[in-house]
């Protein structure tokens, strides 16, 4: 395996965490306290610190991962059309 693709595999692996942290503060609070008194939304933040991490090893590899502001703006858009129909549906 190449070094980008193992970096690749590592941002991965790093997303998945997040998602899983992000699922444990829906089913119990950002706020509360699993185990080693570390609480969700640290776990989660901390999960979000490597995935930055390996944004800038890729970088460092010649991938740059950008942010387009116009597609950040029409995903919140999206974010609100659903969200309103989810509250909507209960």
């Amino acid at each position: 395996m190449r070094k980008l693709q193992y970096l690749l595999q590592c941002l991965s692996e790093e997303l998945v965490e997040v998602a899983k942290e992000a699922s444990k503060c829906i089913r119990f609070s950002p706020h509360h306290v699993m185990s080693k008194g570390i609480s969700n939304l640290d776990r989660l933040n901390t999960e979000m610190s490597d995935v930055y991490a390996m944004i800038e090893l890729l970088e460092e590899e010649g991938i740059s991962i950008t942010v387009d502001e116009d597609e950040i703006k029409r995903k919140k858009e999206r974010i609100a059309k659903y969200m309103k129909i989810s509250q909507q549906q209960g």
